[in-house]
């Protein structure tokens, strides 16, 4: 069985050398040889803490000379240990965002590093190693290079220049590194930032997600370092649309706004477009949605959202029979036949039959034509204002089931008195 700890560096963004430090660490902690566990993962963080430098821009408070001749004192074999100690420790000029605390943490490890070393006469058990461990996994994050927002949103910016950085490329690596450089207090500035990089502002003026640039935005997502910190930037006032575009370009992530229920509402408070039945979809199945708003939620959906997913021939991708199985779980079904059907919706209102076209027929095709359903669908032939849309629909239906079709004559017939007969 393989260590936690190492678990939890293979999910690091750590150079192959320091993961193998780590490695060897766990392989001395199962042989009991605890000062040797304790002397290579010190050795790994220390290799953590030199890559981070060296693949840092220039911090603040250093000019650029002064900074890449200090990165290359880090390419000593015999020094660069030691560099890294001065440099956690260098108070006056710090390249690390550190506190005294986490300093004085990090010298006591030093020192207990040498204990190891040097043979000392302080005793190494197991608790020393996995209370190491613990001090790594809490803090190997909070060892920042100072200046490193800037660098991050500087490389985000040369990703999605396609003079620099092909289109098939991923931007995970680039984005697992930010929990490395950027602070929780500095977050809500940095996803600022991020948003007017992400911007597509030349649509009438209006501050918009660019779809080409949302990938980094689902990698922080799937990221689960900032969850909370996320979620609470985007559902602010002037951002909740950016939110709303992210989730229409993928419904999935609407999972990550659990607990967020005035988002929520909101949210499918403003649905319009037929692709926010699929985030209606993912809503439900997420149980974001309280049992006693689905019914509201649903009159929303007939009243205002065309229902171009239930359709085989839609431009979206339509819904498949596990999907139909889900709305089936709820009420979603039955409130539709009484609105439609029981009440006439689909031929009062010709908008709303219209809208409800495809939804119609693949109810029929799911529960099977009846009297009540047959009469709205005749009714929608003798209106003033009629819903053409879904008489031609209902035809061509009509035309490729014609089974349906028998049924739906046969209904009228056992309905309406023999002196109305039209099918004879």
């Amino acid at each position: 069985m393989k260590i936690p700890f190492l678990n939890w560096t293979e999910e690091q963004n750590f150079s192959d050398e320091a993961k193998s430090l780590f490695n060897e660490s766990g392989e001395c902690y199962k042989a009991s040889a605890y000062r040797a566990a304790l002397l290579f993962s010190f050795l790994g963080f220390q290799t953590v803490l030199k890559d981070r430098i060296l693949e840092s821009r220039t911090p603040k408070n250093y000019q650029s000379g002064e900074w890449s001749q200090l990165q290359n004192t880090l390419l000593e074999d015999d020094s660069w240990d030691a560099t890294v100690i001065k440099i956690v420790n260098n108070k006056k000029k710090p390249i690390f965002s550190l506190n005294d605390d986490l300093i004085n943490q990090y010298m006591y490890w030093k020192n207990r590093r040498n204990d190891c070393a040097h043979a000392k006469g302080n005793e190494i058990g197991d608790a020393h190693v996995e209370a190491y461990w613990l001090f790594l996994k809490s803090n190997s994050m909070k060892f920042r290079v100072n200046g490193s927002k800037e660098y991050i949103l500087e490389q985000i910016k040369e990703f999605y220049d396609p003079n620099i950085t092909a289109p098939n490329a991923s931007i995970n690596p680039l984005v697992s590194q930010i929990p490395h450089s950027i602070d929780r207090k500095d977050l809500q500035i940095f996803f600022q930032d991020l948003k007017d990089i992400t911007a597509d502002k030349n649509f009438n003026n209006f501050t918009l997600l660019d779809s080409n640039k949302s990938s980094v935005w689902f990698a922080l997502l799937d990221l689960d370092y900032y969850p909370k910190e996320i979620i609470k930037f985007l559902i602010l006032d002037e951002n909740d649309s950016y939110a709303i575009e992210l989730i229409d370009l993928n419904p999935n992530y609407v999972k990550n706004f659990q607990g967020e229920s005035s988002f929520i509402r909101s949210m499918w408070n403003k649905f319009c477009s037929a692709n926010d039945y699929r985030i209606l979809l993912n809503l439900i199945k997420n149980n974001l949605i309280p049992p006693e708003e689905l019914d509201e939620c649903y009159t929303h959906m007939f009243n205002n959202v065309d229902s171009d997913l239930f359709s085989k021939k839609s431009n979206w991708e339509p819904f498949n029979e596990l999907e139909l199985e889900i709305l089936k779980g709820t009420n979603f079904f039955n409130l539709f036949y009484t609105q439609a059907f029981k009440e006439n919706r689909i031929s009062g209102d010709f908008n709303w039959g219209n809208r409800n076209r495809y939804l119609v027929t693949k109810y029929i095709e799911e529960f099977q034509m009846d009297y009540d359903i047959a009469l709205a669908i005749k009714n929608c032939e003798h209106k003033n204002y009629p819903p053409r849309y879904l008489n031609r629909w209902i035809n061509d239906f009509f035309k490729q089931h014609s089974e349906i079709e028998d049924k739906y004559k046969e209904l009228l017939l056992s309905g309406i008195p023999e002196e109305l007969n039209i099918f004879e």
